[in-house]
């Protein structure tokens, strides 16, 4: 049953993720630039990924796409260590870098993360 929930919830991340940067990229900018430049919010998020990220990579092992969600669970993890552990003037550079993106790629990173919901789910439902 936890491990259900907490599929659920990483697939909820997913969802919500992959729905705001595809159809609102606005707000997917604004969201990046926030977590970025506050510390309180910065470390939660980095919290958060560091869950999320070492549930995929231990609790699907069973599942038919291990490698894949593997994957996923070691850019998460990754991206939340460097979330914490980066200095100001690489986190400044950082969210300049981040706002310079077309919309269409914010896009295609939504659909992306849309897919992976998807695929997520039906492995989780199909092999767990």
């Amino acid at each position: 049953m936890v491990t259900f929930m907490l599929f659920g919830l990483t697939s909820v991340m997913f969802g919500a993720l992959g729905f705001v940067m595809s159809l609102f990229p606005y707000l997917a900018i604004r969201f990046i630039e926030k977590i970025v430049k506050d510390p309180w919010r910065r470390f939660w998020f980095a919290q958060m990924m560091f869950l999320f990220g070492l549930v995929l990579i231990a609790g699907t092992l069973s599942l038919q796409g291990v490698l894949l969600w593997i994957i996923c669970g070691v850019i998460a993890v990754t991206v939340a260590a460097i979330l914490l552990g980066s200095s100001d003037s690489f986190r400044a550079r950082l969210t300049i870098n981040i706002t310079v993106f077309p919309l269409w790629a914010y896009r295609c990173v939504g659909v992306v993360n849309l897919v992976l919901l998807v695929l997520f789910v039906a492995d989780v439902i199909l092999y767990a």
